[in-house]
């Protein structure tokens, strides 16, 4: 985790103060692959071989947006 905050502070794209972590774009990254591939396939891109380790990154979020204060 810590070079991947390096490699985006490298990156020079401008975040918010909050931006994202290494497990919050692979959590997306799971959800996407998902929904185009089905969930086997995006086990196996996360590399898990437990169906119920990979479940949490898979899992849908709801619509609703928080401001953290």
């Amino acid at each position: 985790t810590k070079k991947f905050v390096k490699a985006r502070k490298i990156s020079g794209v401008k975040f918010s103060d909050n931006p994202p972590t290494f497990h919050e774009i692979r959590s997306l990254a799971g959800r996407l692959y998902k929904d185009e591939r089905g969930e086997e396939f995006a086990q196996k891109l996360l590399g898990h071989t437990s169906e119920n380790t990979t479940k949490p990154y898979l899992d849908e979020r709801n619509n609703k947006a928080y401001v953290m204060l």
